[in-house]
């Protein structure tokens, strides 16, 4: 695994790139984008978020945890 989910291409973009565009053309003005390894990767990559219009924070998560445990950690919007 030398990239993280997040960064990995579909046709010819990452996934993170989809995920945000859909954010934003669906009124979105801030994401948090989870990310169980390498994070700073992703922060690299969506920058401040400004190339989607939205306010993005990568939230590294453990990944010995559960689904549920990862989101109660997660500080609120």
């Amino acid at each position: 695994r030398r990239r993280p989910f997040p960064l990995l291409p579909l046709l010819g973009k990452p996934l993170v790139d989809y995920q945000l565009e859909l954010a934003s053309s669906l009124g979105a003005t801030r994401v948090a984008v989870l990310c169980d390894s390498r994070p700073e990767m992703v922060r690299a990559f969506v920058h401040t978020g400004q190339a989607w219009g939205l306010e993005v924070d990568v939230v590294a998560l453990p990944r010995d945890l559960e689904l549920a445990a990862q989101l109660e950690r997660l500080p609120a919007a």
